[in-house]
């Protein structure tokens, strides 16, 4: 897809502007979803979310479990993050009908059963923008700002702080983890894929942060097995000169990661993820002295190896 998009912006002259007056025109016939994307009350960009197909949905929960049956020893836990027209449903326009994801997690949640552990971060995530909403009204248009764009959509480090929260315990992570982090702008010119896709919002900017340890030695090494490369960071600041400037968090996306710490922990983690996790990540690193991380999207091997 990154890959086919860039060909287009080159290939198609003046394809952002083509796309920008579309916009325009469908904006004063009264429409509010572009390619896809809702236009939120606000400005915010969500994307519409997608009917999971029956088949692969039956076929990844019975892979699933029969991981977690054939590894008895292994505690296994499932965190599915909700999309940004889930967690921020109230800024919806107002005829926007998008699907009932809550359900669907319950759906999966029930069919799973006790294979797994379940990570609630839906319930931890809507609570803590309800919370900031109500009780911040000077951060109310940050708040909002931080979940345009980026929002949730590629759980930027904001979101994922919120998920780390969330999961936490489950990891037998215990304490006050809020004042454990302290973040750092490593951008103020984000675009991302949604004003991309939709051709809105394609001259607003927003910031990319990232959040390092306070208190914990963050020397590491990141071995990108396939590649055949290594890293000493969990960021390639190269990314940044990139259009797709959330690739700054580990890079991208790589089928297999082996990142080894100076934790004084003896856990190791095996996390199977997509994109979502690459800004979740490092929020673990000060907790295990080895992640292994697969994106079976582009993983060629199995799992129990």
């Amino acid at each position: 897809d990154e890959k086919f998009e860039a060909y287009m912006d080159d290939q198609f002259v003046g394809r952002d502007m083509w796309r920008k007056l579309k916009v325009a025109v469908d904006r004063i016939g009264g429409s509010r979803l572009e390619n896809g994307v809702y236009i939120g009350t606000n400005g915010q960009l969500l994307e519409q979310i997608e009917v999971a197909d029956e088949n692969h949905l039956a076929a990844n929960i019975k892979a699933i479990k029969s991981f977690s049956e054939s590894q008895s020893k292994i505690p296994v836990r499932m965190m599915l993050v909700p999309d940004a027209a889930n967690v921020l449903n109230h800024s919806l326009p107002a005829l926007a009908k998008p699907e009932d994801q809550t359900q669907m997690f319950s759906m999966v949640r029930k069919d799973l059963g006790d294979s797994v552990e379940w990570i609630d971060v839906s319930t931890e995530l809507n609570e803590d923008v309800a919370h900031m909403r109500d009780e911040y009204n000077g951060r109310r248009r940050y708040l909002m700002h931080r979940f345009k764009e980026m929002g949730l959509e590629c759980f930027e480090p904001f979101g994922a702080f919120y998920a780390f929260q969330a999961a936490a315990p489950s990891l037998g992570i215990d304490g006050d983890l809020s004042g454990k982090y302290v973040s750092y702008t490593v951008s103020d010119s984000f675009n991302g894929m949604l004003a991309s896709k939709s051709g809105v919002n394609f001259g607003e900017k927003e910031q990319i942060d990232i959040y390092v340890p306070t208190e914990e030695d963050t020397d590491l090494i990141v071995d990108y097995v396939d590649e055949g490369k290594r890293s000493t960071s969990l960021y390639d600041s190269s990314k940044l000169k990139e259009k797709d400037q959330y690739t700054v968090f580990l890079g991208g996306n790589s089928s297999l990661l082996d990142i080894r710490t100076v934790s004084t922990s003896t856990k190791r983690l095996l996390l199977v993820k997509d994109s979502f996790a690459n800004s979740f990540i490092p929020f673990l690193t000060p907790y295990y002295r080895e992640i292994v991380v697969v994106d079976p999207r582009y993983y060629s091997g199995t799992i129990n190896d």
